[in-house]
């Protein structure tokens, strides 16, 4: 068992790896502060989880980090609060989940939407946010019983719904804590990022509007939303995470824009979509511009189709036919 407190992480460094100080087998339960430079663009998955003795986690200055991992800080039990720098575009699913001790966190300008990062905190008290946070995702604040309002930058709060679709000071709240039956929803345009498992078993959604600023759209963000039934993902999307729309069996219909940059296609990111009754009925388009397509990312799917400039290989994703061939 490691007796190091603190960590201070070598200028030029660019990326913490996943599990770095993971405290799976409590090699690091005396940790109590890290030092990150600004060089460090990424924290990996697990990174820091369950060390439960970290109290403050400090960024450079002039930080060049982009993306915290999954559960990268889950059940950091000590630490109290965080700013997340400005640069950051990107949190993890899960990254500060369980942080008992949480009281306040500042959130950066890269920021336009927040997911399902800070589940359980329930001393989480006060939350600071740019004017570039427009969409709070459903599940942002789930088990944070003591968080009832958000802070702008100029000072002013924002109350914070449980439920529901609801738009308050230009920022729109989904199920922030509570699930409920919603039907419809529209991501309000600026938006850059679906956050993973954002709609995760949405059953009775049967409309989501997507601006043409996304970009990402995150691991299962939107799966197993059976009562979907066709979706239009804007040019911007480059890249569609692993079971983005898995099990959504209602789904029979995929419009990519005309002009689609979309680049990566998860493992199983339309498995067993338009599948039900062991009948196969969701054909895709794949566009010029994919490059990566994951393992079974068309599984039980009818049929896809893709020219010869579609320079993505691999095997047929499992899909029933390939370009009018049965597999």
């Amino acid at each position: 068992t490691s007796t190091i407190t603190s960590v201070t992480i070598p200028d030029g460094v660019t990326e913490i790896p996943d599990k770095a100080f993971w405290n799976d087998d409590l090699n690091y339960n005396s940790l109590t502060s890290v030092t990150i430079p600004d060089s460090v663009t990424h924290i990996g998955n697990d990174a820091f989880n369950n060390c439960s003795s970290l109290q403050s986690v400090t960024f450079g200055e002039n930080s060049n980090l982009e993306s915290i991992g999954d559960y990268a800080f889950n059940n950091c039990t000590s630490l109290e609060s965080v700013t997340i720098p400005d640069s950051v575009t990107h949190i993890g699913y899960l990254a500060f989940s369980a942080c008992d001790s949480l009281q306040s966190v500042t959130i950066g300008s890269g920021l336009t939407a927040i997911g399902q990062i800070f589940y359980n905190c329930s001393n989480l008290e006060n939350v600071t946010i740019s004017d570039n946070v427009l969409c709070i995702f459903p599940k942002a604040f789930d088990g944070c019983t003591n968080l009832t309002q958000l802070t702008t930058k100029n000072g002013i709060k924002i109350d914070i719904p449980d439920s529901g679709v609801r738009k308050n000071n230009n920022v729109t709240f989904i199920d922030v804590k509570t699930t409920s039956n919603i039907t419809s929803v529209t991501i309000p345009d600026g938006v850059t990022e679906i956050p993973d498992y954002a709609f995760w078993k949405y059953i009775s959604l049967t409309t989501i509007n997507i601006p043409k600023s996304v970009t990402t759209i995150g691991e299962s963000a939107i799966r197993h939303c059976t009562s979907l039934k066709s979706i239009t993902l804007p040019d911007r999307v480059t890249t569609i995470g692993g079971g983005a729309f898995k099990d959504c069996t209602s789904l029979t219909s995929v419009t990519f824009g005309e002009n689609s940059k979309l680049e990566s296609i998860g493992n199983y990111a339309f498995e067993n979509c338009g599948y039900s009754n062991n009948t196969a009925n969701l054909k895709l388009d794949i566009p010029d511009s994919v490059t990566s397509i994951g393992q079974d990312a068309f599984y039980n799917l009818a049929e896809i189709t893709y020219t010869s400039k579609m320079t993505a290989t691999g095997s047929p994703w499992g899909a029933k036919k390939v370009n009018g061939v049965e597999q």
